[in-house]
C-alpha cells in the first residue's frame, strides 16, 4: 500500500532546512518560487518519496528553484507552465503498489530545454544517477551522482565549464530577465556546427517551445531522445 501523507511528511530530519542553508550559501541568484503546502504533499505522494530525501524537500516546500542567476529551474511541487517531477515524468495521479516503469524522472531543466533527469532504468547510466540530456550533444550523459550530490553542486557550486561552449557574454543579465517558465530559441541550433555563441540569435519564449524543438530535433538527429514535456505546460 502506498505511504500516507503523515508518513511521508512526519519525519524526524527533514531535508529542507539543509536546502536552505545552501541556498543561504550560493553566489549566484538562488530563488526559492513559493508553492503550496497542498500542492507539494500531493507530488510527494504520488513519488512515495519522504521530506527526508532532497528530492521530497524541493517538492515538499516550494513551487520551483530558479539557480545560476535564473538559467537553471529546479522543479519542484510546480509553477505555470513549469511542472513538478511527478508531472513532468508520467507519474500517475493515486500511486499503486507497483511504481511505473520510466525511463527516468525529470528534477530539472534549464534555460536552452537542457534536462536533468535521474535515471530510472533507460537513460544509459545507473539508476539513480542524474543525468543530462543537452540541445548540444542531443544525448543523456551521467554525471556520476545522485540528487543530494547533484542538487548540492546546483546550489552552492560554479556551472562555469559545464556550459562554456553555448552561452554568451551577457547570459547572465539575459537569464535573470526570465520568467520561471521561459527560456531561449537559439538559432543556428546549439548542435549545428555553425553554433557561436557571441553571434546565434537568441528569442525569449515559453519553455515549451524551447522543449518542442530539441524533442523534434533529436527525433531526426539525435542519438537519445528528451524525456516528454507534459502537454498543456506552454
Amino acid at each position: 500500500m502506498p505511504r500516507t501523507i503523515d508518513e511521508l511528511t512526519l519525519v524526524d530530519d527533514p531535508a529542507w532546512p539543509v536546502i536552505q542553508e545552501w541556498v543561504a550559501a550560493s553566489s549566484d541568484g538562488v530563488k526559492v518560487i513559493a508553492g503550496t503546502r497542498e500542492a507539494g504533499e500531493g507530488v510527494l505522494f504520488r513519488l512515495q518519496m519522504t521530506a527526508r530525501s532532497m528530492l521530497g524537500g524541493v517538492v515538499l516546500n516550494c513551487g520551483a528553484l530558479t539557480v545560476d542567476h535564473g538559467w537553471i529551474k529546479v522543479l519542484g511541487s510546480g509553477v505555470p507552465g513549469l511542472p513538478d517531477p511527478a508531472t513532468a515524468s508520467g507519474f500517475p495521479d493515486v500511486p499503486g503498489d507497483i511504481p511505473p516503469v520510466l525511463p527516468g524522472l525529470l528534477v530539472a531543466v534549464d534555460a536552452i530545454g537542457g534536462q536533468f533527469a535521474m535515471d530510472g532504468g533507460g537513460l544509459g547510466a545507473t539508476p539513480g544517477e542524474i543525468c543530462y540530456w543537452g540541445p548540444d550533444s542531443l544525448s543523456w550523459v551521467g554525471l556520476g551522482t545522485g540528487h543530494s550530490g547533484f542538487l548540492e553542486w546546483l546550489l552552492t557550486g560554479d556551472h562555469t565549464s559545464f556550459y562554456e561552449t553555448v552561452r554568451w557574454d551577457s547570459w547572465q543579465v539575459d537569464a535573470e530577465l526570465l520568467e520561471p517558465a521561459q527560456g531561449f530559441a537559439l538559432y543556428p541550433f546549439v548542435w549545428a556546427k555553425e553554433y557561436d555563441p557571441a553571434t546565434a540569435s537568441r528569442k525569449v519564449v515559453p519553455l515549451a517551445e524551447v522543449m518542442a524543438i530539441n524533442a523534434s530535433m533529436a527525433e531526426q538527429l539525435g542519438p537519445h531522445v528528451p524525456l516528454p514535456w507534459p502537454a498543456g505546460e506552454a
